[in-house]
């Protein structure tokens, strides 16, 4: 395979081969990449911006030229050639059943989106009922202790219509996937509230797009939508080191 982009810092990616396995690899500086010095520098944006954005080129270029490619972790240094196709060697059962079992395979994020006004303007709706027919406070102290108590319990709700998208999304997608992972999300990804990587066979992908159409008709209006990117190389699912 040529591949089409160059690697970190600029420099050449090159091939090298051994029983039938390619390793697509790019030299570079050891001084900037002993562990010492790239533990440091992986901490400063402004460096592992670039090089990781190489990085993913070139794993993303292999991905689309390949039937199937491993990535590896941004910073997986062999100190020299003879050290790649002694690990080539060593592995080569391992790499050959991993890259058998992802053959025609792509990576999908999927994130679950929450509009907070709709899905408010929704729960509101289920309890309106009640709402209407309760007693109305009998004084200010009342009124502002009710006000409390009900934004509490919004808020509850909420989480629990969070959960209950995301179930009925992993449902929805398993369908077509049957190899997911969660994903972590911060407490501050605004409208985020969950994100799976989803592995799919490329004959799969318009029943997964299909799958994705079909949950955000059924939850539009309670305030949700799915939210997909892809197709990434299979960095979760391959476990390449």
């Amino acid at each position: 395979m040529e591949a089409a982009h160059e690697g970190v810092d600029g420099l050449p990616v090159r091939a090298i081969a051994e029983g039938g396995i390619v390793a697509l690899v790019s030299d570079v500086p050891a001084e900037a990449f002993d562990q010492p010095a790239l533990d440091d520098n992986v901490r400063d944006g402004r460096w592992l911006t670039p090089r990781a954005t190489a990085h993913q080129a070139v794993n993303a270029s292999a991905h689309a030229a390949l039937d199937a490619s491993l990535p590896v972790p941004f910073g997986t240094i062999y100190r020299s050639d003879d050290r790649i196709r002694e690990m080539l060697r060593s592995r080569a059962e391992e790499l050959r059943a991993k890259l058998a079992a992802l053959r025609g395979r792509s990576e999908w994020v999927v994130g679950v989106h929450r509009d907070t006004v709709r899905a408010a303007e929704h729960l509101a709706q289920v309890r309106d009922a009640l709402a209407r027919s309760a007693p109305a406070p009998a004084s200010p102290g009342r009124r502002y202790l009710e006000k409390r108590r009900d934004e509490t319990e919004m808020r509850a709700e909420l989480r629990r219509l969070d959960e209950e998208a995301s179930i009925a999304s992993r449902h929805a997608l398993a369908r077509v996937s049957k190899s997911s992972f969660e994903e972590p999300v911060v407490e501050e990804a605004g409208d985020l509230v969950a994100r799976t990587t989803y592995v799919l066979r490329g004959e799969d992908e318009h029943r997964f797009s299909d799958a994705i159409d079909g949950f955000n008709a059924d939850w539009k209006a309670r305030g949700y939508e799915l939210r997909a990117t892809g197709p990434w190389p299979t960095y979760r699912s391959s476990g390449a080191q």
